[in-house]
């Protein structure tokens, strides 16, 4: 979970993302070169987001979107209380 961390290095930092993080449009069509590094990340981001950790800032916008509109991220609540546990060592 350190990663965690690296990404958000404050509890109230917010995530700017890029098309780059979805190279893949919504018609399937892949944008080359892809970003590798991004693309990990991005999945890393959607397990954030599936554990309640982490949403895009837009209300309702889907993490796809965010990352094509060039929308940021931030911890949810319960992202933020992760985030001191990891920061503080407990977990």
């Amino acid at each position: 979970m350190y990663e965690l961390l690296q990404l958000f290095p404050s509890e109230s930092f917010r995530y700017q993302l890029d098309p780059e993080y979805e190279p893949e449009d919504e018609h399937g069509d892949v944008h080359e070169p892809v970003n590798e590094e991004k693309v990990r990340i991005s999945r890393l981001l959607k397990d954030y987001r599936d554990a309640g950790l982490m949403k895009p800032v837009v209300p309702g916008e889907q993490l796809f979107w965010t990352a094509r509109r060039g929308n940021s991220v931030e911890l949810t609540a319960r992202g933020i209380e992760y985030w001191r546990l990891v920061k503080n060592r407990r977990i």
